[in-house]
């Protein structure tokens, strides 16, 4: 696993930056892609960094649909992808509690708040019972 930085900007300014774990940089990739899609009624661009290195930005994290198309493969494939997509679901869940925690602008996203009550409910518990870090700007 390796450390990345997800940066969620709005009108080209730095609204939330989230540290995340993820084994490769196409699943960092994928769960900022979900992240940036689930933020959009909020968020006009997105980056994602490994360090120094720019791995992804908004014009190539095509969100939800991209990465359900990208992945579609065998049945054998299927089944690894679905392990991998929970996965990938969990870390952009957990980037998407510590955001609406750290950003006032976030807080205000309904759209966020939804999608990840509605995370929550198909693991079988609340949003608001989840405990969530908060976050603090660097």
């Amino acid at each position: 696993m390796s450390q990345y930085r997800l940066f969620l900007l709005s009108a080209q300014q730095i609204i939330t930056r989230q540290d995340f774990m993820a084994a490769s940089d196409e699943m960092a990739t994928q769960a900022a892609a979900i992240v940036f899609d689930d933020c959009a009624d909020r968020c006009d661009g997105a980056e994602v960094w490994h360090g120094i290195r720019l791995i992804a930005d908004g014009s190539s994290l095509h969100g939800r649909t991209m990465v359900a198309a990208a992945n579609q493969t065998s049945a054998r494939a299927e089944q690894l992808f679905e392990a991998l997509q929970t996965e990938i679901e969990t870390i952009a869940a957990s980037i998407e509690e510590a955001a609406i925690t750290g950003s006032a602008v976030l807080r205000s996203s309904e759209r966020l708040k939804q999608l990840l009550e509605q995370s929550h409910r198909r693991n079988g518990r609340l949003f608001s019972s989840r405990p969530i870090r908060s976050f603090s700007p660097a």
